[in-house]
């Protein structure tokens, strides 16, 4: 286990090291923004020539507005996409299997009024509005691509697929995938419940770990030499395979015993937090 300050001394200069950062409960904060205090702290790593990518389940339009100073390629729907922002465009796919189109067909039929939101590379679709796809897309601070549209009108491939609803509902969901739906499939099992009121599914080869070694290749620098930050069990598997592993203090108890550094909470800018490390590890390099 490496502290920041030592891991940046080891590596002499920030040029080095790629940051890859959670948004939710990791640089947002619970009132679902990014504190100024974060915003100066990123902008200033980046300035002192540090790489700096976000790494979430969001998608670009629910990314994008949030101006965050990304210099690096950032991977986004939990691990289905990595997306250039600087240079408008999609460098990395990993789809789901094209048998989730009978699973969506099948859980429509069964949860006809539940808020179905299907997301490619290019778009978001709603395949039934209602008042938790108007939740959604507060949470996400866009509006989707499409309302009310069929399945068979998204042509592009899946990247992943969310209900949001409930936590009643969400749990029938769960249950009905549980007791009737074929595992073989790919990914039936929902992915990551990153909110009470939100079920997601990725594919089964798809998640924020698998990105950030394609982000690694796509940058050329070794996962060694990544610095990752994050809250929450779709973290998981990035922050077991990164150099140096950060975890705010508010962070899921699955993936505390994961974090080489133990940050502050969620609410008291953690951006901060850990560039104080790194400056110390930068004052005292070799």
């Amino acid at each position: 286990m490496s502290s920041i300050s030592d891991f940046v001394r080891e590596r002499g200069d920030l040029s080095k090291i790629l940051l890859v950062s959670d948004l939710d409960g990791t640089l947002m904060n619970r009132e679902n923004d990014i504190s100024q205090e974060n915003r100066e702290a990123m902008q200033e790593f980046v300035d002192m020539g540090g790489r700096f990518a976000v790494c979430s389940g969001r998608v670009v339009a629910s990314t994008e507005w949030l101006k965050v100073p990304m210099n690096t390629p950032s991977i986004l729907h939990n691990g289905g996409s990595i997306y250039d922002f600087n240079e408008g465009k999609v460098v990395w796919t990993m789809p789901m299997e094209e048998t989730v189109r009978d699973l969506l067909l099948d859980l429509q039929l069964h949860f006809p009024e539940t808020a179905w939101t299907v997301y490619t590379a290019r778009e978001h679709c709603v395949l039934h509005h209602n008042k938790w796809s108007d939740w959604l897309s507060g949470i996400e601070g866009c509006k989707p691509s499409r309302i009310n549209c069929k399945l068979e009108d998204v042509t592009d491939p899946i990247l992943k697929f969310v209900t949001p609803g409930s936590p009643e509902e969400i749990a029938k969901v769960m249950a009905y995938i549980h007791d009737n739906c074929d595992p073989e499939v790919g990914t039936l099992f929902p992915g990551n419940v990153s909110l009470p009121t939100l079920l997601e599914f990725t594919g089964a080869n798809s998640d924020k770990g698998a990105a950030l070694q394609a982000l690694a290749e796509i940058c050329h620098v070794e996962l060694s030499d990544i610095i990752y930050m994050g809250d929450n069990m779709n973290d998981y598997n990035a922050l077991k395979i990164a150099g140096l592993s950060v975890v705010p203090e508010s962070c899921h108890q699955g993936v505390r015993q994961l974090g080489d550094y133990i940050g502050v909470d969620m609410d008291e800018h953690l951006m901060v937090d850990v560039l104080n490390e790194i400056k110390k590890g930068l004052m005292g390099k070799k």
